[in-house]
């Protein structure tokens, strides 16, 4: 247990000295959050309450692709991953702190999101907080775990952003996240049921808002579990510690 606390300290302070990931992973996000919700406003879907709990979505991916992709291939390449291997320090460890760590960051996010639009904009959530909590650790889940696939794929830092910046776009413009899936083109709408934001946002309102559903509860819940173990079964295939 030891070494897994080592882990996340390790972790914590890389992200504290970042800000520029605080920046995409907190506080764009809730921004953008704002944002849309004053330039939608004169529609009654377009809400804070609609945009919040979506772009508390965004910002668990944000975690995948800046707090998690681009920092394991940056300290693959800098050989951090080769002398912990000669060190006791086990793998597991390493994985488990890394993981908590960014779940942590992930209820962080959460939090700041709720703080924020309670002071700001009244937002109270409506659903069970008990289902809030597994809807955003999931989420975390998700999008942490594609971050080690994503990771697994760049072989180079330059080649890290390439590879997610595509990703990220598409989940973003194709998960009813900005728009709901009726105001996509058909072609599209058969796409969102593919993206693992697309369910993690609905679970999202979901606990948070009145916003209607695009799926039940316990569908969105077992889409994340299967995206998670998906993702953890290719992560495994792919990603090299050095």
């Amino acid at each position: 247990m030891k070494a897994v606390w080592a882990i996340y300290r390790a972790n914590f302070r890389e992200y504290a000295r970042n800000p520029a990931v605080l920046a995409f992973t907190v506080i764009m996000p809730l921004l953008l959050a704002v944002f849309l919700s004053l330039i939608m406003g004169n529609q009654e879907l377009f809400t804070i309450d609609y945009y919040l709990p979506n772009m508390l979505g965004i910002s668990l991916m944000w975690l995948g692709v800046f707090a998690t992709a681009q920092p394991l291939v940056e300290q693959r390449e800098q050989k951090i991953f080769r002398r912990m291997a000669v060190t006791p320090l086990s793998r597991q460890s390493m994985l488990w702190g890394q993981v908590l760590f960014r779940v942590s960051v992930g209820l962080f996010q959460a939090a700041v999101f709720l703080i924020a639009g309670r002071i700001g904009f009244g937002v109270r959530v409506q659903g069970s907080w008990f289902l809030l909590l597994g809807a955003t650790v999931m989420g975390a889940l998700v999008f942490v775990t594609m971050g080690y696939v994503l990771a697994g794929l760049a072989r180079s830092q330059e080649a890290a952003p390439v590879i997610a910046q595509p990703v990220q776009m598409g989940m973003m413009f194709l998960s009813s996240t900005l728009l709901p899936a009726a105001m996509l083109p058909a072609g599209a709408r058969v796409v969102v049921r593919a993206i693992p934001l697309t369910y993690v946002a609905d679970a999202l309102r979901q606990t948070i808002s009145a916003v209607p559903p695009m799926f039940p509860l316990w569908v969105d819940f077992a889409a994340m579990a299967g995206w998670i173990l998906l993702f953890f079964v290719i992560s495994v295939k792919l990603f090299k510690w050095e």
